[in-house]
């Protein structure tokens, strides 16, 4: 927020527009921060002309390939890189050696400290070095390293706090626990007062960064400036007038910022609270719950007039929602769907589309008229549908975290229910279109039933139709005897090589004839494809025996009653089995073709022997 503050009046003082784009830490591991990190996907020529990356979103070690791909090229490397160095463009940095080594002598020589706990930022980043350099020269100066602890931590205050708590359940306590920044410390007070009121006032608590916090936590914390307003002065100016291709290194010293955690009575002013406001009884949550657009952004603009929030732009992508993966690119276009401008709701006539990457669309809104906008990105989980453009002349910071959740979890909601109300008036209109259909699908569904059951060639069941009759002739037959006969033609390849396929279609229709004339009416002829027919009969092997004999009868008969041009001829086998004796229908129907086949070459065999 101090760094907020200080480019907000540098940019306004210089007549520039400051639009900031609110993400978290790119190397953040965290599902939600990696979310957020999506905005900065939005930075570009269109929506501005420098840039100025703190480190708090791409520490140094963020790789460098992809600090130049997602900041320096699309602004031609006009970014100005706050804190760390970044050797392809402008770096405002810290003389941080010289305020650590400031506040390590202050704990000696002043309060007398000669135990302590010394706290290392991440080993991979240059400041950290620096910061824990200058607290190690000076405690070698006076002999106190060789006894001091030393702890290995990332900038995370979770991490800090892990490690106090193994400091805390030592025997020996130190005097005084140097931490790399000021989160970290003020974690550690906190959790002091709440869980260690015993500790309260014994062991000196110092951080680095003088972040706003610092005034809040008790006691306030001792710490090292960082000059943000002479910081964000010079960042400013080198966006205006520095020349990207020669990058300019430029440093500010850190005084030390004495208050009461390290022991001495000094105590700040408090400027305001980062907790407490007016509006404090204005629960957002409670007066903004609404289940459709209208509603929620009548209740919303209430809540942002509570609030004194200059201005307020909700925007959803034209494209689907999506989920965000390494590659992906904010939608080419938007829509503004909810203006709150200069403290009043204002609507459009008819629908504002514009590009993505403009923000706010031009034809409506001139950067003339803005001082401060913050851009956030609106996502549910992992589903982004849009972002929201806040115009911050006036309002507090950290009020946007809490609206912008409010604002995509109910978005979501109403774009969540507005879909099921479409979906459950076409399903209306569904159901009235599916009920004309039922009565004329009820006429046609016996022809349709013959349609998916019968061969068309032959009029005789098709392999569906077997199926679904043999089951219901096992299930209702009162037979304990089955039979499955398995029938082919003779010779079609041949009737199909020297005639024609028309000539081996009408041998295989007269093969299905000549089945049906055998077989009963409740029997189950089926052709399973080309010559090849299945038939079920609730009929013993006796009975089976004298219906083959009955279809050989038959098909003489054809050969001697009809002129045919071709020998009309029928193999078939058989297979009878008790009903409890019943495997299933694949099992019948292979030992039925087992023995057509075995009949096929006893025959071959038996006409081999009478031509020789």
């Amino acid at each position: 927020m101090r760094i907020f503050k200080s480019l907000k009046q540098e940019c306004l003082a210089n007549k520039a527009l400051l639009v900031a784009f609110e993400g978290r830490c790119l190397t953040s591991l965290s599902y939600g921060h990696q979310q957020q990190n999506f905005i900065y996907r939005f930075v570009s020529k269109n929506s501005v002309d420098g840039l100025i990356v703190t480190t708090a979103a791409a520490p140094d070690e963020y790789p460098t390939d992809l600090y130049q791909k997602h900041f320096l090229t699309p602004l031609d490397n006009n970014v100005v890189n706050y804190y760390f160095d970044r050797t392809l463009c402008h770096t405002i940095r810290l003389r941080s050696e010289n305020g650590s080594a400031e506040l390590a002598e202050h704990l000696i020589s002043v309060h007398g400290y000669k135990k302590f706990a010394l706290m290392r930022g991440p080993l991979n980043s240059d400041e950290a070095t620096r910061r824990f350099e200058a607290s190690k020269q000076v405690l070698e100066k006076h002999n106190l390293f060789a006894q001091t602890q030393i702890y290995q931590l990332s900038w995370n205050s979770t991490e800090a706090l892990n490690v106090a708590k193994q400091i805390f359940a030592q025997d020996c306590l130190p005097d005084a626990i140097i931490f790399p920044n000021d989160e970290s410390a003020i974690a550690v007070l906190d959790y002091i007062n709440n869980f260690k009121p015993e500790l309260v006032g014994k062991i000196a608590v110092v951080g680095f960064d003088n972040s706003t916090n610092a005034k809040l936590v008790s006691p306030q914390l001792t710490t090292v400036e960082h000059p943000h307003e002479k910081m964000s002065a010079d960042a400013v100016r080198l966006l205006k007038e520095g020349d990207p291709n020669k990058p300019q290194l430029i440093l500010h010293d850190t005084p030390l910022i004495y208050r009461q955690s390290c022991g001495c009575h000094y105590q700040s002013e408090v400027e305001s609270s980062s907790q407490k406001l007016f509006t404090e009884d204005f629960n957002l949550y409670d007066n903004t719950q609404s289940l459709s657009y209208q509603d929620f952004f009548a209740k919303l603009t209430t809540a942002l007039q509570f609030r004194g929030i200059s201005g307020c732009y909700i925007s959803c992508y034209l494209d689907d929602a999506f989920e965000v993966t390494e590659t992906t690119e904010p939608p080419q276009y938007s829509e503004l769907i909810y203006c709150y401008h200069k403290g009043q709701r204002k609507e459009f006539e008819s629908r504002c589309m514009f590009p993505t990457l403009e923000l706010l669309p031009s034809e409506q809104f001139s950067s003339d008229e803005f001082s401060c906008l913050v851009v956030r990105n609106l996502f549910y989980a992992s589903s982004h549908f849009g972002f929201v453009v806040f115009d911050m002349e006036q309002g507090r910071l950290q009020d946007l975290q809490e609206i912008s959740v409010n604002i995509a979890t109910t978005l979501n909601t109403i774009r969540i229910l507005e879909k099921m109300q479409k979906m459950a008036h076409k399903n209306e209109y569904l159901l009235d279109v599916l009920q004309q259909k039922n009565a004329q699908l009820a006429t046609h569904n016996k022809s349709l039933q013959r349609i998916s059951t019968i061969d068309d060639m032959t009029q005789v069941h098709n392999r569906r139709g077997f199926y679904q009759n043999f089951d219901y002739l096992f299930k209702h037959s009162d037979a304990n005897q089955f039979t499955f006969f398995y029938a082919d033609l003779d010779n079609l390849k041949s009737i199909n090589d020297t005639l024609s396929h028309a000539a081996g279609d009408s041998a295989i229709k007269l093969a299905a004839d000549s089945l049906k004339h055998v077989f009963r009416d409740a029997d189950i002829v089926a052709r399973m494809g080309g010559d090849e027919f299945v038939i079920a009969a609730d009929i013993d092997a006796f009975t089976a025996q004298n219906i083959i004999n009955r279809l050989q009868q038959k098909v003489e008969a054809i050969n001697q009653q009809q002129n045919l041009a071709f020998h009309f001829g029928i193999s078939i086998g058989y297979y009878s089995f008790a009903r409890d004796d019943f495997v299933d229908i694949d099992y019948a129907i292979k030992r039925a073709d087992e023995v057509l086949y075995d009949n096929k070459r006893k025959r071959k065999a038996k006409y081999a022997k009478r031509k020789s």
